[in-house]
């Protein structure tokens, strides 16, 4: 997965919150480890903290421009209003105003199908900085934040110019665990699931019971709870993939947070579990698992 990314949104209306939905997953399809609230609603959260803790980690926020996003997030809302944009709201302004030259570059507005350059806050410059206008909802239509996200190097283009709409081919088919494009051979998810068991059992962590007790603390309890305390370490460790799987992107956001923030990042074991877990479409076909 790629550059980890924050979506910043307001709640407008259903049709809004669909379109928001269908952006991060376009995003997702690109490669892009975008994170959203819809799919972290699954489980309870603290909200202020798991808001500032998707803010410390991530790489770039994106600010979805929308009437109720300006008037929150400038302070003009009631109290009671959208207190989650009103938080996100005040993070950005401190973060900007502490640093305006790292971190204005780190977060880019961008308009919606349906929404105008009006909706987005006055303190990210909505007329002296670029604006990201997607002309519609598909793969194609992305590629101006893509650019952005991915950077001049990594896609050796151009840095997009303000308020730039661009059409190109649509994104290559999404690559599977198996390497396999979306049209050819899959594997079964009783392959994939193994394969991911044994990956997760090179882990030292995940080495012994004691240990993946531990790892399994970190998880939600929403997920962990439909975690089986099976009687050999291999099908403990199936069950972890399989109670993980079954929540979906959901499980696959919690996973990967396990493993990238709570075990060492230059251990093999590690990075290769991260990368089945990325790629694997047991978190897409989870009703199966």
């Amino acid at each position: 997965m790629g550059r980890r990314v924050f979506i910043s949104y307001a709640h407008d209306n259903d049709d809004h919150v669909e379109s928001v939905r269908r952006f991060w997953e376009l995003l997702r399809a690109a490669g892009v480890d975008a994170r959203l609230d819809l799919p972290a609603a699954t489980v309870r959260r603290d909200w202020p903290v798991w808001m500032m803790g998707e803010f410390r980690r991530a790489e770039v926020i994106l600010v979805i421009a929308s009437p109720a996003y300006r008037r929150r997030a400038e302070g003009e809302a009631d109290p009671d209003e959208g207190r989650g944009v009103q938080f996100e709201g005040a993070l950005l302004r401190e973060l900007i105003y502490a640093d305006r030259r790292a971190w204005f570059s780190r977060v880019l507005p961008v308009v919606l199908p349906g929404q105008s350059q009006d909706g987005i806050p006055i303190f990210l410059g909505p007329v002296s900085g670029s604006v990201y206008r997607l002309s519609g909802l598909a793969a194609a239509d992305i590629e101006p934040v893509l650019r952005v996200i991915n950077g001049p190097a990594a896609t050796g283009l151009a840095a997009v110019a303000p308020s730039a709409v661009v059409s190109t081919p649509a994104a290559p088919a999404r690559v599977t665990a198996s390497g396999a494009g979306a049209g050819g051979p899959r594997r079964s998810t009783v392959a994939e699931a193994g394969e991911l068991a044994t990956a997760l059992g090179a882990i030292v962590e995940f080495g012994d019971r004691d240990g993946r007790r531990q790892a399994l603390a970190l998880l939600p309890p929403g997920i962990r709870e439909h975690i089986d305390d099976a009687p050999t370490a291999r099908m403990h460790l199936l069950a972890i993939v399989r109670g993980c799987a079954r929540f979906g992107e959901a499980g696959r956001a919690a996973l990967l947070d396990l493993l990238r923030d709570a075990l060492p990042a230059a251990d093999p074991a590690v990075a290769r579990a991260i990368a089945l877990v990325v790629h694997s479409r047991l978190f897409d076909d989870h009703e199966a698992v």
